[in-house]
């Protein structure tokens, strides 16, 4: 972050089943972010997120429970003039049923709540934004099963 006097960072994450085996994904991430690019998809994973509070000041998520770490994100980036994705694995990340990011319907609804109750963003467009959120998910989903039953094959 100091190299790159950059403000709000983050990176790759591998995913790990229950047991914390590898089940050979991981969470790819954009070089730079801005505000307008995390509309369109929560690029950062919670796990790997750093933000310089000595230059950025103090910032909270506006809602609690399910999104409130893509409002926390939101609400940083608007002040951030450097965020950078690093294109390395530094976290696991454990995934298992009863997790939220699990049931993607519900990751959808928070969502849509944070960009519309929240953001204060007009409904077909914040209806927009979880389409392209939902598509990159999607793509990264069938990649990621893809290679799982790759890996169960062999």
């Amino acid at each position: 972050m100091q190299e790159n006097d950059c403000d709000f960072s983050f990176s790759e994450y591998e995913w790990i089943d229950d047991c914390g085996s590898s089940i050979g994904i991981k969470a790819r991430v954009v070089k730079h972010l801005s505000y307008q690019k995390n509309l369109f998809h929560n690029w950062p994973g919670c796990l790997t997120v750093m933000y310089d509070a000595s230059k950025i000041g103090f910032v909270q998520g506006k809602k609690k429970g399910n999104g409130d770490d893509y409002s926390l994100f939101l609400n940083v980036l608007k002040k951030s003039h450097n965020a950078m994705g690093m294109k390395m694995v530094l976290a696991k990340y454990r995934r298992h049923a009863d997790s939220i990011s699990y049931s993607r319907m519900k990751m959808v609804r928070e969502h849509y709540f944070v960009l519309h109750s929240i953001e204060k963003i007009p409904v077909i467009l914040s209806v927009f934004f979880v389409c392209t959120h939902a598509f990159v998910m999607l793509l990264f989903k069938q990649e990621k099963i893809a290679t799982h039953a790759n890996k169960m094959i062999k």
